[in-house]
Protein backbone atom coordinates (compact mmCIF):
# COMPACT_ATOMS: atom_id res chain seq x y z
CA UNK A 1 0.00 0.00 0.00
CA UNK A 2 1.19 3.41 -0.83
CA UNK A 3 2.13 6.03 1.79
CA UNK A 4 0.69 9.59 1.19
CA UNK A 5 3.55 11.72 0.48
CA UNK A 6 3.90 14.77 1.88
CA UNK A 7 7.23 16.84 2.10
CA UNK A 8 9.51 16.81 -0.54
CA UNK A 9 12.32 18.14 1.88
CA UNK A 10 14.12 14.87 3.84
CA UNK A 11 17.06 16.21 5.64
CA UNK A 12 18.80 19.38 5.91
CA UNK A 13 22.24 19.79 4.72
CA UNK A 14 22.68 22.07 7.04
CA UNK A 15 21.50 19.64 9.73
CA UNK A 16 24.06 17.28 7.98
CA UNK A 17 26.89 19.71 7.64
CA UNK A 18 26.19 20.26 11.36
CA UNK A 19 26.51 16.20 12.17
CA UNK A 20 29.90 16.28 9.86
CA UNK A 21 31.14 19.43 11.89
CA UNK A 22 30.33 17.72 15.08
CA UNK A 23 32.22 14.60 14.10
CA UNK A 24 35.62 16.05 13.14
CA UNK A 25 35.21 18.52 16.15
CA UNK A 26 34.55 15.25 18.83
CA UNK A 27 37.58 13.26 16.78
CA UNK A 28 40.07 16.10 16.44
CA UNK A 29 39.15 18.97 18.87
CA UNK A 30 38.84 22.57 18.42
CA UNK A 31 42.76 22.98 19.17
CA UNK A 32 43.80 21.05 16.16
CA UNK A 33 41.45 22.58 13.90
CA UNK A 34 43.12 25.33 11.54
CA UNK A 35 42.26 28.84 12.46
CA UNK A 36 40.59 29.55 8.55
CA UNK A 37 38.18 26.12 9.49
CA UNK A 38 37.38 27.71 13.18
CA UNK A 39 36.23 30.67 11.73
CA UNK A 40 34.44 29.33 9.24
CA UNK A 41 33.01 26.91 11.36
CA UNK A 42 32.11 29.62 14.50
CA UNK A 43 30.61 31.75 11.37
CA UNK A 44 28.52 29.15 9.97
CA UNK A 45 27.32 27.91 13.64
CA UNK A 46 26.46 31.38 14.48
CA UNK A 47 24.85 33.02 11.24
CA UNK A 48 24.28 30.39 8.64
CA UNK A 49 22.43 28.07 10.60
CA UNK A 50 19.74 29.90 11.35
CA UNK A 51 19.07 30.96 7.95
CA UNK A 52 19.69 28.12 6.03
CA UNK A 53 17.42 26.27 8.86
CA UNK A 54 14.19 28.50 7.64
CA UNK A 55 15.88 28.26 4.07
CA UNK A 56 15.92 23.89 2.99
CA UNK A 57 12.71 23.76 5.27
CA UNK A 58 9.72 23.26 3.58
CA UNK A 59 6.99 23.97 5.99
CA UNK A 60 3.22 22.84 4.36
CA UNK A 61 1.64 24.93 6.81
CA UNK A 62 3.39 27.69 4.75
CA UNK A 63 1.32 27.15 1.61
CA UNK A 64 -1.92 26.86 0.83
CA UNK A 65 -4.02 24.04 -0.76
CA UNK A 66 -5.64 26.35 -3.41
CA UNK A 67 -3.74 29.25 -5.03
CA UNK A 68 -4.28 32.20 -7.17
CA UNK A 69 -1.72 30.62 -9.95
CA UNK A 70 -3.48 29.92 -13.41
CA UNK A 71 -1.20 26.49 -13.39
CA UNK A 72 -2.40 23.73 -11.54
CA UNK A 73 -0.47 24.41 -8.31
CA UNK A 74 0.32 21.42 -5.99
CA UNK A 75 -2.18 20.66 -3.60
CA UNK A 76 -0.63 19.02 -0.20
CA UNK A 77 -1.77 15.67 0.97
CA UNK A 78 -0.89 14.99 4.76
CA UNK A 79 0.81 12.03 6.06
CA UNK A 80 -1.73 10.65 8.23
CA UNK A 81 1.12 9.51 11.31
CA UNK A 82 -0.28 9.52 14.48
CA UNK A 83 2.75 11.94 15.58
CA UNK A 84 1.78 14.32 12.85
CA UNK A 85 0.89 17.29 14.96
CA UNK A 86 3.88 16.85 16.44
CA UNK A 87 6.25 16.74 13.20
CA UNK A 88 4.54 19.51 11.88
CA UNK A 89 5.61 21.80 15.09
CA UNK A 90 9.36 20.84 14.42
CA UNK A 91 11.36 23.29 12.65
CA UNK A 92 14.04 20.88 10.59
CA UNK A 93 12.08 18.58 7.96
CA UNK A 94 11.85 14.97 9.14
CA UNK A 95 13.11 11.96 6.85
CA UNK A 96 10.33 9.72 5.61
CA UNK A 97 10.85 5.74 6.68
CA UNK A 98 12.20 3.31 3.51
CA UNK A 99 10.07 2.49 0.48
CA UNK A 100 8.31 -0.36 2.29
CA UNK A 101 10.54 -3.84 1.62
CA UNK A 102 13.29 -1.83 -0.70
CA UNK A 103 16.14 -0.90 0.92
CA UNK A 104 18.30 1.88 -0.83
CA UNK A 105 21.05 -1.55 -2.23
CA UNK A 106 17.86 -2.77 -3.85
CA UNK A 107 17.53 0.31 -5.86
CA UNK A 108 20.26 -0.78 -8.06
CA UNK A 109 19.79 -4.68 -8.21
CA UNK A 110 17.39 -6.36 -10.79
CA UNK A 111 13.93 -5.32 -10.12
CA UNK A 112 13.14 -9.32 -10.08
CA UNK A 113 14.42 -9.11 -6.70
CA UNK A 114 11.52 -7.08 -5.30
CA UNK A 115 8.89 -9.25 -4.12
CA UNK A 116 6.30 -6.80 -5.57
CA UNK A 117 7.24 -7.84 -9.27
CA UNK A 118 7.00 -11.33 -8.88
CA UNK A 119 4.18 -13.85 -10.27
CA UNK A 120 3.36 -10.93 -12.37
CA UNK A 121 0.50 -10.92 -15.42
CA UNK A 122 2.62 -9.91 -18.49
CA UNK A 123 1.75 -6.13 -19.76
CA UNK A 124 4.76 -5.95 -22.34
CA UNK A 125 3.81 -2.16 -23.37
CA UNK A 126 4.46 1.02 -22.71
CA UNK A 127 1.13 2.38 -20.91
CA UNK A 128 -1.17 5.17 -22.42
CA UNK A 129 -0.64 8.82 -21.13
CA UNK A 130 -3.92 8.87 -19.77
CA UNK A 131 -3.02 5.89 -17.58
CA UNK A 132 0.44 7.26 -16.18
CA UNK A 133 -0.90 9.21 -13.10
CA UNK A 134 -2.44 7.06 -10.14
CA UNK A 135 -3.63 10.12 -8.72
CA UNK A 136 -4.12 13.22 -11.71
CA UNK A 137 -3.15 16.74 -10.60
CA UNK A 138 -6.54 18.64 -8.40
CA UNK A 139 -6.61 20.97 -10.89
CA UNK A 140 -6.11 19.07 -14.02
CA UNK A 141 -7.83 15.70 -14.04
CA UNK A 142 -7.98 15.15 -17.95
CA UNK A 143 -4.23 15.92 -18.64
CA UNK A 144 -5.11 18.55 -21.24
CA UNK A 145 -2.98 20.73 -22.91
CA UNK A 146 -4.18 23.10 -25.02
CA UNK A 147 -2.38 25.32 -27.39
CA UNK A 148 -4.57 27.82 -28.20
CA UNK A 149 -4.75 28.82 -24.24
CA UNK A 150 -1.52 29.74 -22.73
CA UNK A 151 -1.16 28.76 -19.41
CA UNK A 152 1.72 29.93 -16.95
CA UNK A 153 4.44 28.15 -15.43
CA UNK A 154 4.25 27.55 -11.43
CA UNK A 155 5.55 29.75 -8.96
CA UNK A 156 7.86 26.45 -7.78
CA UNK A 157 11.35 25.57 -8.07
CA UNK A 158 12.50 21.74 -7.47
CA UNK A 159 16.04 20.35 -6.82
CA UNK A 160 17.17 16.97 -6.11
CA UNK A 161 20.26 15.57 -4.94
CA UNK A 162 20.42 11.56 -5.58
CA UNK A 163 23.74 9.27 -3.88
CA UNK A 164 24.35 5.93 -2.56
CA UNK A 165 22.46 6.67 1.03
CA UNK A 166 19.43 7.94 -0.64
CA UNK A 167 19.57 10.84 1.59
CA UNK A 168 19.87 14.67 1.36
CA UNK A 169 23.49 14.51 3.69
CA UNK A 170 27.25 14.53 3.73
CA UNK A 171 28.06 17.39 1.51
CA UNK A 172 31.85 16.87 0.03
CA UNK A 173 33.37 19.60 2.27
CA UNK A 174 32.98 22.76 4.49
CA UNK A 175 35.06 25.04 2.36
CA UNK A 176 32.81 23.58 -0.61
CA UNK A 177 29.37 24.04 1.55
CA UNK A 178 30.06 28.12 1.78
CA UNK A 179 29.48 28.36 -1.62
CA UNK A 180 27.08 25.71 -2.33
CA UNK A 181 25.03 26.97 0.38
CA UNK A 182 25.20 30.93 -1.42
CA UNK A 183 24.12 29.14 -4.89
CA UNK A 184 21.21 27.83 -3.03
CA UNK A 185 20.48 31.29 -1.53
CA UNK A 186 20.70 32.79 -5.00
CA UNK A 187 17.45 31.53 -6.03
CA UNK A 188 15.55 32.22 -2.86
CA UNK A 189 16.94 35.38 -2.86
CA UNK A 190 16.39 36.56 -6.60
CA UNK A 191 12.91 34.66 -6.86
CA UNK A 192 10.69 35.89 -3.86
CA UNK A 193 7.32 34.14 -3.74
CA UNK A 194 8.88 30.72 -5.35
CA UNK A 195 8.16 27.82 -3.02
CA UNK A 196 11.24 25.46 -3.61
CA UNK A 197 11.46 21.60 -3.43
CA UNK A 198 14.22 19.31 -2.37
CA UNK A 199 13.95 15.80 -3.16
CA UNK A 200 16.70 12.91 -2.83
CA UNK A 201 16.87 9.23 -4.00
CA UNK A 202 14.31 8.34 -0.97
CA UNK A 203 11.48 10.50 -1.58
CA UNK A 204 12.14 10.49 -5.14
CA UNK A 205 11.22 6.78 -5.36
CA UNK A 206 7.83 7.31 -2.82
CA UNK A 207 6.71 10.10 -5.05
CA UNK A 208 6.73 7.82 -8.14
CA UNK A 209 5.21 4.67 -6.10
CA UNK A 210 2.26 7.28 -5.15
CA UNK A 211 1.52 9.64 -7.80
CA UNK A 212 2.85 7.78 -11.19
CA UNK A 213 2.10 3.92 -13.12
CA UNK A 214 4.24 0.96 -11.97
CA UNK A 215 6.11 1.84 -14.83
CA UNK A 216 7.86 5.19 -13.25
CA UNK A 217 8.90 3.65 -10.99
CA UNK A 218 10.69 0.58 -12.70
CA UNK A 219 12.35 2.69 -14.89
CA UNK A 220 13.66 4.61 -12.22
CA UNK A 221 14.94 2.18 -10.74
CA UNK A 222 16.49 0.63 -13.77
CA UNK A 223 18.27 3.51 -14.67
CA UNK A 224 21.74 3.21 -12.66
CA UNK A 225 22.82 6.64 -13.25
CA UNK A 226 21.82 8.90 -10.97
CA UNK A 227 22.36 11.96 -13.61
CA UNK A 228 19.74 9.45 -15.81
CA UNK A 229 17.95 8.68 -12.52
CA UNK A 230 17.81 12.28 -11.98
CA UNK A 231 16.81 13.00 -15.92
CA UNK A 232 13.94 11.15 -15.63
CA UNK A 233 12.04 12.37 -12.22
CA UNK A 234 12.61 15.79 -13.09
CA UNK A 235 10.16 15.79 -15.57
CA UNK A 236 8.07 13.19 -13.97
CA UNK A 237 7.78 16.21 -11.44
CA UNK A 238 7.25 18.71 -14.41
CA UNK A 239 4.66 16.62 -15.85
CA UNK A 240 2.72 16.89 -13.09
CA UNK A 241 3.41 19.52 -11.07
CA UNK A 242 4.89 22.06 -13.70
CA UNK A 243 7.44 24.73 -12.62
CA UNK A 244 10.96 25.00 -12.63
CA UNK A 245 14.25 22.24 -12.39
CA UNK A 246 17.59 23.79 -11.64
CA UNK A 247 20.71 21.39 -11.29
CA UNK A 248 22.38 20.98 -7.96
CA UNK A 249 24.70 23.56 -8.12
CA UNK A 250 23.63 26.30 -10.00
CA UNK A 251 23.69 30.12 -9.57
CA UNK A 252 20.44 32.14 -10.60
CA UNK A 253 22.64 35.55 -11.30
CA UNK A 254 19.75 38.01 -12.14
CA UNK A 255 16.93 39.34 -10.00
CA UNK A 256 13.10 38.26 -10.83
CA UNK A 257 14.47 35.45 -12.85
CA UNK A 258 11.88 33.46 -12.67
CA UNK A 259 9.03 35.63 -13.09
CA UNK A 260 10.78 37.19 -16.07
CA UNK A 261 11.31 33.58 -18.17
CA UNK A 262 7.53 32.62 -17.42
CA UNK A 263 5.91 35.86 -18.50
CA UNK A 264 4.14 34.89 -21.72
CA UNK A 265 4.78 31.40 -21.98
CA UNK A 266 4.31 28.22 -20.69
CA UNK A 267 7.52 26.44 -22.04
CA UNK A 268 10.95 27.03 -21.01
CA UNK A 269 13.95 25.53 -22.41
CA UNK A 270 17.62 26.16 -23.67
CA UNK A 271 19.75 24.92 -26.48
CA UNK A 272 22.78 22.63 -25.39
CA UNK A 273 25.77 24.39 -27.27
CA UNK A 274 28.29 23.36 -24.42
CA UNK A 275 29.59 20.26 -26.89
CA UNK A 276 29.68 19.66 -30.09
CA UNK A 277 27.12 16.52 -30.03
CA UNK A 278 25.09 19.20 -28.82
CA UNK A 279 24.92 21.62 -31.49
CA UNK A 280 25.14 18.73 -34.02
CA UNK A 281 22.33 17.06 -32.85
CA UNK A 282 19.93 20.06 -31.86
CA UNK A 283 20.28 18.48 -28.20
CA UNK A 284 18.08 20.51 -25.58
CA UNK A 285 19.64 21.50 -21.78
CA UNK A 286 18.09 19.29 -19.22
CA UNK A 287 19.81 21.19 -16.06
CA UNK A 288 17.36 24.01 -16.32
CA UNK A 289 13.75 23.41 -17.45
CA UNK A 290 10.64 25.49 -17.09
CA UNK A 291 7.08 23.77 -17.76
CA UNK A 292 3.45 24.12 -17.40
CA UNK A 293 2.17 20.80 -16.66
CA UNK A 294 1.44 18.23 -18.82
CA UNK A 295 3.11 20.15 -21.21
CA UNK A 296 3.41 17.84 -24.69
CA UNK A 297 7.67 18.01 -24.99
CA UNK A 298 7.56 16.45 -21.12
CA UNK A 299 5.58 13.97 -21.76
CA UNK A 300 7.08 12.82 -25.00
CA UNK A 301 10.13 12.81 -23.05
CA UNK A 302 9.00 10.66 -20.39
CA UNK A 303 7.70 8.15 -23.10
CA UNK A 304 10.82 8.48 -25.26
CA UNK A 305 13.49 7.83 -22.16
CA UNK A 306 10.88 4.54 -20.80
CA UNK A 307 11.61 3.17 -24.30
CA UNK A 308 14.86 3.80 -24.33
CA UNK A 309 15.48 2.36 -20.99
CA UNK A 310 13.68 -0.63 -21.77
CA UNK A 311 15.26 -1.17 -25.23
CA UNK A 312 18.42 -0.61 -23.53
CA UNK A 313 19.30 2.44 -26.28
CA UNK A 314 22.58 4.16 -25.49
CA UNK A 315 22.76 6.01 -28.89
CA UNK A 316 26.35 7.61 -30.08
CA UNK A 317 27.04 9.31 -26.79
CA UNK A 318 26.22 9.44 -22.61
CA UNK A 319 23.79 12.48 -23.68
CA UNK A 320 21.03 10.05 -25.58
CA UNK A 321 19.70 7.66 -23.13
CA UNK A 322 17.80 10.22 -20.82
CA UNK A 323 19.19 13.46 -20.80
CA UNK A 324 19.78 16.25 -23.20
CA UNK A 325 19.59 14.55 -26.36
CA UNK A 326 16.90 12.35 -25.80
CA UNK A 327 14.89 15.87 -24.89
CA UNK A 328 15.63 17.49 -27.79
CA UNK A 329 14.39 14.35 -29.98
CA UNK A 330 10.99 15.08 -28.07
CA UNK A 331 10.93 18.54 -28.69
CA UNK A 332 11.56 18.17 -32.29
CA UNK A 333 8.91 15.15 -32.27
CA UNK A 334 6.31 17.54 -30.94
CA UNK A 335 7.46 20.97 -31.52
CA UNK A 336 9.81 21.05 -34.86
CA UNK A 337 13.05 22.00 -36.23
CA UNK A 338 11.38 25.40 -36.86
CA UNK A 339 10.74 25.73 -33.17
CA UNK A 340 14.40 24.72 -32.20
CA UNK A 341 16.11 27.31 -34.46
CA UNK A 342 13.32 30.37 -32.45
CA UNK A 343 15.16 29.21 -29.66
CA UNK A 344 16.69 32.75 -27.42
CA UNK A 345 18.33 30.77 -24.88
CA UNK A 346 21.32 28.73 -24.98
CA UNK A 347 23.83 26.51 -22.47
CA UNK A 348 27.77 27.21 -23.31
CA UNK A 349 30.95 27.97 -21.31
CA UNK A 350 29.39 26.80 -17.79
CA UNK A 351 26.32 29.32 -17.99
CA UNK A 352 23.04 29.63 -18.84
CA UNK A 353 22.02 32.64 -21.51
CA UNK A 354 19.00 34.43 -23.02
CA UNK A 355 18.24 37.15 -24.90
CA UNK A 356 22.44 37.87 -24.73
CA UNK A 357 22.69 37.86 -20.91
CA UNK A 358 23.99 35.62 -18.59
CA UNK A 359 21.12 34.35 -16.45
CA UNK A 360 22.60 31.24 -15.00
CA UNK A 361 25.77 29.46 -13.79
CA UNK A 362 25.99 26.22 -13.90
CA UNK A 363 28.05 24.81 -11.54
CA UNK A 364 29.33 27.60 -8.49
CA UNK A 365 32.77 28.09 -8.13
CA UNK A 366 34.85 25.50 -6.08
CA UNK A 367 31.78 23.41 -5.87
CA UNK A 368 32.78 20.73 -7.98
CA UNK A 369 32.93 20.37 -12.12
CA UNK A 370 33.37 16.78 -12.35
CA UNK A 371 31.05 13.87 -12.99
CA UNK A 372 32.56 11.21 -10.35
CA UNK A 373 32.07 11.49 -6.39
CA UNK A 374 32.27 9.07 -3.37
CA UNK A 375 28.62 8.70 -2.58
CA UNK A 376 27.86 8.98 -6.39
CA UNK A 377 28.12 7.30 -9.84
CA UNK A 378 29.56 8.62 -13.26
CA UNK A 379 27.23 8.83 -16.39
CA UNK A 380 29.92 8.68 -18.50
CA UNK A 381 31.75 5.74 -17.06
CA UNK A 382 28.40 3.41 -17.23
CA UNK A 383 27.79 4.88 -20.39
CA UNK A 384 31.16 3.09 -22.00
CA UNK A 385 30.60 -0.03 -19.84
CA UNK A 386 27.16 -0.70 -21.40
CA UNK A 387 26.00 -0.64 -17.90
CA UNK A 388 23.39 2.16 -17.42
CA UNK A 389 20.47 0.17 -17.33
CA UNK A 390 19.60 -2.89 -15.40
CA UNK A 391 20.29 -6.30 -16.65
CA UNK A 392 16.19 -7.22 -17.19
CA UNK A 393 15.69 -3.88 -18.48
CA UNK A 394 13.26 -5.77 -21.14
CA UNK A 395 11.20 -6.31 -19.09
CA UNK A 396 10.20 -3.28 -16.84
CA UNK A 397 6.71 -2.62 -18.59
CA UNK A 398 5.73 -6.15 -17.52
CA UNK A 399 3.64 -5.13 -14.03
CA UNK A 400 1.21 -6.95 -12.02
CA UNK A 401 -2.43 -6.45 -12.62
Amino acid sequence: MSIPFTSTSTASPAKAIGKIGRRRNQQQGWKLIPATLCFVSLWWTTSIHSDISSFYNFDARDYPAESNSNCHNHGLIRRKYEDEAKEMATTLPHSPPLVAGVSVDEVFNDNRKDESYRDRTPSPRLPIESEWLLIPHRHNSGHDHDETSLETIPKILHKMYFQHNGKLEDMPSMSRYVNLYEAHRSWQVNNPGYRIEYFDLVTARKYLEHYFHRVFLRTFDCIQAYSGKSDFFRFALLYREGGWHSDWKQTCLQPGLLDRLSNGTDFFVTQDNGNEIGVKERCIQTAFVGSCPFHPVIGKHLELAMSNVQTKQYGSSPLHPTGPCAFGKAFDEVKGRDEYRQLKAEHKNNAFFWQGEKIVLHKCPDCGSDQEWKSGNNYNTLWKSRSYYCEDAASIFHVSE
